[in-house]
């Protein structure tokens, strides 16, 4: 009974164990670290969060060889860093935000075409630029700042992963970093994606705009990540989220009332364990082990408590109602379209 539940919600491997261990160590370095100087900027509370970021995209592309996932590390580092200082730039003007999600939700579409992990870079760059919006950045140097600390973070995981390479003797080739996917012929299906992705990303980021809710790009980013080409899988995701929230929220309500930084950042490295195990595998155990990483940074980074874990269901159950709506007016729109070349074609 144990092993067919520990099947389903994670993937457990020697590679994984011992990537989710050494991530949470170095998030939980990172956070500690920021107790102990007393920052009130969050320059090391981003560099805790890029070191995630890494770990979850070589949890995801899991089957890839240590070659590929050093290539598809690098290009996150690099357009991650990008993103996150350009989002936290722009954060408070909202028509050139809009307009860096429409380029970006357009180029997110598209990488669809050039296979998983490179949509998978694209994807988690996106969100990076959407949860840029919500670090704080006074003028450009802050914004900068923000954008180093990142690459800072994101390089120490991608600087283990040459590590691992080397300790198993594994040869790696530097033209192969800079080589670009193979890329499908365009489809009708990527351009109504891209469509969905704008509608329901810049939706929702209007939403938090308007009733301003703390933490309010975390709606916008949950409906891009929630959001597939498939139906199906999205309806999935959408259920796995939605669920893995709310018992991630109940797990974190006894861990809310810990006010001992320190303590709450060794709660890292057995939580970041668990999210890169239950990341390749079950995209609700993830969100489960997610929420509850989110909560204890959340309140090492201020002291919001149980407040935090109540928005954030909040953003989540917005998000999942839009991307819902979205789906169901393209299917309805689809079904019209159907409807009249049916009915045009037995007039012919």
């Amino acid at each position: 009974m144990i092993y067919k539940w520990k099947e389903k919600y994670f993937h457990i491997s020697r590679y994984n164990f011992y990537f989710g261990l050494l991530t949470g160590v170095v998030v939980c370095l990172f956070c500690m670290f920021h107790v102990y100087t007393k920052q009130s900027e969050l320059y090391l509370v981003i560099a805790a969060f890029a070191s995630f970021v890494i770990a979850l995209l070589c949890s995801n592309v899991f089957h890839f060889t240590i070659q590929k996932k050093i290539k598809y590390s690098f290009w996150l580092c690099l357009l991650a860093t990008m993103t996150t200082g350009l989002g936290s730039y722009l954060q408070s003007d909202i028509l050139y935000v809009s307009i860096g999600i429409i380029i970006l939700m357009i180029l997110l579409a598209l990488s669809t075409l050039g296979g998983t992990g490179f949509f998978t870079v694209l994807l988690l760059s996106s969100s990076l630029f959407i949860i840029g919006t919500g670090f704080s950045a006074n003028n450009a140097l802050s914004a900068f700042y923000n954008a180093l600390s990142f690459f800072l973070g994101s390089g120490i995981i991608f600087s283990l992963l040459i590590g691992s390479a080397f300790l198993k003797q594994k040869s790696l080739h530097l033209k192969e970093t800079f080589k670009l996917p193979h890329f499908q012929p365009m489809t009708f299906s990527v351009i109504i994606y891209a469509f969905q992705l704008i509608v329901a990303v810049l939706l929702t980021y209007y939403i938090s705009q308007y009733l301003k809710f703390p933490d309010g790009y975390w709606l916008p980013m949950t409906a891009l990540l929630v959001l597939k080409m498939d139906h199906f899988d999205s309806f999935q995701r959408m259920k796995h989220r939605f669920l893995g929230t709310v018992l991630g929220s109940l797990v974190s309500i006894p861990i809310s009332f810990i006010t001992d930084k320190y303590i709450l950042s060794l709660f890292m490295i057995p939580i970041l364990l668990f999210v890169v195990l239950g990341a390749s595998k079950h995209y609700g155990s993830f969100t489960l082990f997610l929420t509850a990483m989110i909560s204890i940074i959340m309140n090492i980074a201020s002291d919001k408590g149980i407040y935090i874990l109540f928005y954030r269901n909040l953003d989540t159950f917005f998000a999942v109602l839009c991307v819902a709506f979205i789906l169901l007016l393209t299917k309805f729109i689809k079904f019209i379209v159907m409807a009249r070349k049916i009915k045009k074609a037995k007039k012919l």
